[in-house]
């Protein structure tokens, strides 16, 4: 707010005449001024401005008669202005202008007065003063934009609990009302305390697969965002340990009464091999394992029939039968060997592609990497078709079963 303060200033302004033309007077105390006498004016000043406020110095500017005459006033000890003018002529039409600033800065001060002067006389002249205080205050433009954040509103795994190397279908909902300030993103991602990891198909999609790669409960948390604000869930998910496979030994066939694996006391049920395979293929459908039986005998039996451990690769050490198992676990349920067994491993790195290093994002690239006993995606591409492998071997009876359209198993 505009602050004003009034200040009101007397000058007295005095003429002066030539030291010669006074030469043939006489002066009588009491009665008469000497030369230099008549020769000054005198100014006084009122000047009353607001507590702690303070002027050190009152500028002024005489004009008028072709005679410009400037000064300054020192009012840093005193509040009243008191000050001598001379040498001002007679004659009419002259303007007084006074200014001063405070010490600080927030007060500043101007006045002007008109008068006139007569010979050998004092012109006593009333300027007023008025102090406009600066702003203290400013203003904010408020511009405010609204954005409603997106909410997740269902997250589901099926199933909670799966063996090493299966494959877990994860699905969720999220809703954005605006829709702004970006389109609707998704992420997932897993932590666990225990050890459990697995991998994602899609970590960007809103349904995707999870395959567990290693033992222990996994926390899944799926964030949805529009770019400015975000809302997230998350399910547990918890891995064990490969699904019940033939020990690392020779398969044991039944001989028509029940028999126990050389390396396990697991009893072995009647009338088929101990294999993970038709374990595999009989939970996608029943049609499947048919189908399987009918077309891919030789094929099916083949995580069955291997013998020894991985001499390579991440899972080094493990039986080949496992591994083939674990390969089976993840490329039935996810439904990536419908059309290319190297979907499941390249993911959507196609072609050449998929050959550079970390490219490869299938759901079952990690799984098949300790499956085909390495991480080269070269010669990933070549052991496919190795039945020496257990990834091999899981691979040709994929093969088989998409080459003689056994689509329930897909």
């Amino acid at each position: 707010m505009k602050s004003v303060i009034g200040a009101t200033m007397v000058l007295a302004l005095g003429v002066g005449v030539a030291a010669a033309s006074m030469g043939g007077c006489s002066n009588h105390p009491g009665s008469a001024q000497t030369a230099n006498e008549e020769t000054v004016g005198t100014m006084g000043l009122a000047l009353q401005l607001a507590p702690g406020v303070q002027i050190n110095t009152v500028t002024y500017t005489i004009t008028g008669n072709g005679l410009t005459k400037t000064g300054s006033i020192d009012v840093s000890t005193t509040n009243t202005i008191t000050a001598l003018i001379g040498g001002i002529p007679a004659g009419a039409g002259y303007t007084i202008a006074l200014a001063a600033v405070s010490t600080d800065g927030s007060v500043s001060c101007t006045g002007s007065a008109t008068f006139s002067v007569a010979a050998r006389a004092t012109t006593a002249v009333t300027v007023h003063l008025q102090c406009t205080g600066t702003k203290k205050n400013g203003s904010v433009l408020v511009d405010g934009t609204i954005n409603v954040c997106p909410v997740v509103d269902a997250i589901s795994a099926t199933p909670t609990t799966a063996a090493v190397g299966a494959t877990v279908a994860l699905s969720a909902v999220g809703s954005d009302v605006d829709s702004a300030p970006a389109a609707l993103t998704y992420a997932w991602s897993a932590s666990s305390t225990n050890g459990g990891a697995g991998t994602f198909g899609t970590a960007t999609a809103a349904s995707t697969t999870f395959v567990c790669t290693a033992p222990g409960s996994v926390s899944l948390k799926l964030t949805a965002s529009d770019s400015d604000c975000s809302d997230n869930d998350s399910i547990v998910v918890t891995c064990t340990g490969v699904a019940t496979t033939p020990d690392a030994g020779s398969p044991v066939v039944d001989s028509g009464t029940p028999v126990v694996d050389s390396g396990t006391s697991t009893p072995v049920d009647s009338g088929a091999a101990v294999d993970v395979a038709r374990q595999v293929l009989a939970a996608k459908s029943a049609s499947c394992l048919a189908c399987a039986e009918s077309a891919c005998a030789t094929e099916l039996s083949g995580c069955g029939s291997i013998t020894g451990n991985a001499a390579g690769g991440p899972a080094i050490g493990t039986a080949k039968s496992a591994l083939c198992g674990q390969t089976l676990q993840c490329v039935v349920p996810s439904s990536c060997g419908a059309s290319s067994g190297s979907t499941c491993y390249c993911g959507t790195a196609s072609g050449a592609g998929c050959l550079t290093p970390g490219a490869a994002n299938g759901v079952c690239r990690t799984v098949l990497e300790s499956s085909l006993e390495t991480t080269a995606p070269g010669t990933i591409a070549t052991a496919f078709g190795d039945d020496t492998l257990g990834g091999g071997r899981a691979m040709l009876l994929v093969a088989c079963l998409s080459d003689n359209a056994c689509s329930t198993c897909f």
